[in-house]
């Protein structure tokens, strides 16, 4: 029983892994058999793990074609974007007072140790730790878990615009600094001016998400037309 259990958790894990990480990319379609091959995993962990990630949202099992990894439309990230706002704001309004200070503190102190090189930033999971002491605060684990989904599809729309487009330095340097206001808002317990810092910082992200991502959806129609025109 144990094994079954620990075969079903391998097999979320890794399919939920490769979808967020974009190797099975947005809107592309795979089945049982490549997974039962990729993963070496009998049928019964693989159809129990693509059950949970449909109610993710992260894929669709169409019968008799095959599993959908669910698309990236303007409209859905417009959505995903707009839900993080209102799950964050409300977290750190409401219960920031109990974001433990020494991980705050340490937080702070790794994040400034970054500054002036945001390559370095983009490269480790601090954005991500900030961002999950604000919503760990939070008690009501059914934010927590619509959170969570959140932001797993938030992560796969970022790697797949980073793998497109590419980051931009001024934006990295941008968030650097926003992250700073936030932690220090928090350490001083301002928790007006940390919502404040943190609605900023969460437009200025979801505006450069939108903009990487019409970019991108102009240079996918143009690369289209020109196909069509060959």
């Amino acid at each position: 029983m144990a094994n079954n259990v620990s075969l079903r958790i391998q097999a979320y894990t890794t399919i939920k892994n490769k979808i967020i990480n974009c190797e099975y990319r947005p809107g592309s379609m795979i089945n049982e058999e490549k997974l039962i091959a990729e993963l070496n995993l009998t049928r019964t962990p693989i159809r129990d793990a693509l059950g949970r990630l449909e109610q993710e949202g992260l894929l669709t099992i169409k019968p008799k074609k095959g599993i959908l990894i669910t698309p990236l439309h303007l409209e859905e990230v417009t959505y995903l974007l707009e839900a993080r706002m209102l799950y964050e704001l409300y977290a750190i309004r409401e219960y920031g007072r109990f974001i433990p200070e020494s991980e705050l503190l340490t937080c702070y102190q790794e994040l400034k140790a970054t500054v002036g090189h945001p390559a370095k930033e983009s490269s480790n999971p601090l954005d991500a730790r900030l961002h999950a002491l604000i919503i760990d605060a939070v008690p009501n684990t059914y934010i927590r878990s619509h959170h969570a989904m959140v932001d797993d599809q938030i992560r796969r729309l970022r790697i797949r615009l980073r793998i497109l487009t590419g980051s931009t330095q001024q934006r990295l340097v941008q968030s650097q600094q926003e992250h700073l206001s936030i932690l220090s808002a928090c350490l001083k317990k301002d928790w007006t001016e940390a919502e404040e810092v943190l609605r900023i910082h969460l437009k200025h992200s979801n505006d450069s998400v939108i903009e990487l991502f019409l970019s991108q959806l102009t240079t996918h129609k143009q690369e289209q037309s020109e196909k069509e025109e060959r």
